[in-house]
């Protein structure tokens, strides 16, 4: 039986066209997260909760407990089978084929921007996020990007921070700026594990900001401007931006402070 390979089918042809758009396309979720190795279909991710608050050393020292945290992630497989006429490979002979091969691979290359707005835009009501602790962990969060919750002896966290636009429901670079100063500034006080305030002080020194695109104009004029309405922009470069196309609302932006050794 004989094997029919058109040249746009070898290695070098369209699949290594695909293998090389689908390394150079955009793929924003990796400023956003931190990438941990995976050896089978299902992991589970164990670390420890945060140091406890320091004491001054008397007589003898003091131990204390450090929280213990855990998550399962299951992998799950993505395909994308498409169906080509055998004569549109017969009678091709500009190379726009392997054009659309590229375009495949950009494609598939971008699919985990599209997860990662998913898992952004759907908080607590998220079915592809999962629980990120235990039960027995004394943790309150339902999914990663939750709405609000508490971990160990914190008080209550809210992730969603509201501030309105004056017009509709795109904020100026004034009001955007005003928003994310903010937004910053709750952050930082929010509390970690062993009731502690300010944990994320080292994060905060590098902040990067998710938004549609209709935030676009507004936000890089409010991060890259150094004038806004004839006052000088004190908060120039205060945060790196990433657009993504792929969040379907048009009234909110992420903040993310992504800075320290862990992400986010």
């Amino acid at each position: 039986m004989a094997l029919w390979l058109p040249d746009d089918l070898r290695t070098k042809g369209a699949l290594g066209a695909f293998q090389e758009a689908m390394k150079a396309s955009p793929q924003l979720w990796q400023n956003w997260v931190q990438v941990v190795p995976s050896t089978s279909n299902k992991e589970t991710y164990i670390t420890s909760g945060r140091l406890p608050v320091p004491n001054e050393l008397k007589d003898q020292r003091k131990t204390m407990v450090m929280n213990d945290f855990k998550f399962d992630v299951t992998n799950v497989t993505y395909e994308s089978t498409i169906a080509i006429a055998r004569e549109h490979f017969e009678d091709e002979q500009l190379g726009l084929i392997r054009q659309r091969f590229s375009e495949f691979g950009e494609a598939f290359g971008t699919f985990k921007d599209k997860l990662f707005a998913d898992l952004l835009e759907n908080g607590d009501v998220a079915t592809t996020g999962k629980p990120p602790f235990d039960d027995d962990a004394d943790v309150s969060w339902t999914t990663f990007y939750t709405n609000s919750g508490t971990v160990g002896s914190s008080a209550a966290m809210d992730n969603n921070y509201t501030s309105a636009a004056a017009t509709g429901t795109k904020p100026t670079s004034a009001e955007f700026l005003t928003s994310l100063n903010d937004a910053k500034a709750t952050m930082l006080k929010f509390q970690d594990d062993q009731g502690r305030a300010g944990f994320a002080a080292t994060a905060a020194t590098k902040l990067r900001v998710c938004i549609p695109p209709d935030f676009e104009q507004p936000v890089r004029e409010a991060l890259n401007a150094s004038y806004i309405s004839q006052t000088e922009n004190v908060f120039k470069g205060m945060a790196d931006m990433d657009v993504l196309p792929y969040l379907a609302g048009t009234d909110a932006y992420y903040l993310g402070l992504v800075g320290s050794v862990r992400k986010p």
